[in-house]
This record gives structure tokens, C-alpha cells and sequence, in this order.
């Protein structure tokens, strides 16, 4: 019963911190983005940008899946304190 409530616990901390960075930090995404729209010999990595909608539903995604892990890790160290 233990390793799985530390598999949960990871699991919750990970879909948090990924969901703090997406929230926090949605001009990471747009680099990445650019980066990989780089390979592209056609189109040049300044031409690609994310559009105002694009970043807010980057940020209420984020926003999401932090609030997903936070409950997940809520009661996966609930378990562990009973």
C-alpha cells in the first residue's frame, strides 16, 4: 500500500510542477515552439508566434493540472499522516 500512495504522491507533484510552469511561464512553450518550428527550412522561427488565446489556454491548462496535482497530492500525504 505504501510504494502506491508514493507513486500517487509523485504523480500529483509532477502534474503539479508541470501545471505551475505552464500557469506561471507560457513564454517557455512559445520558445520551445519556435524551436522546433526551426527545423522547418521554409519558414523562418521568427515568423511563428502564439496568439493571446493561444497563451490563455496555455495558462488555464497549467492552471488545471496544477490544481489537479495539488488535490492528488492532498491526499496522497493525507494517507500517508493517517
Amino acid at each position: 500500500m505504501v510504494p502506491d500512495v508514493f507513486d500517487k504522491l509523485f504523480v500529483g507533484l509532477l502534474f503539479l510542477a508541470i501545471g505551475v510552469v505552464y500557469t506561471v511561464y507560457p513564454p517557455w512553450f512559445d520558445r520551445f515552439v519556435r524551436w522546433v518550428k526551426s527545423v522547418d527550412i521554409d519558414k523562418e522561427p521568427d515568423e511563428f508566434e502564439l496568439s493571446d488565446g493561444a497563451v490563455a489556454l496555455i495558462r488555464y491548462g497549467g492552471f488545471i493540472l496544477a490544481c489537479i496535482g495539488g488535490v492528488v497530492t492532498l491526499v496522497q500525504v493525507g494517507r500517508l499522516l493517517s
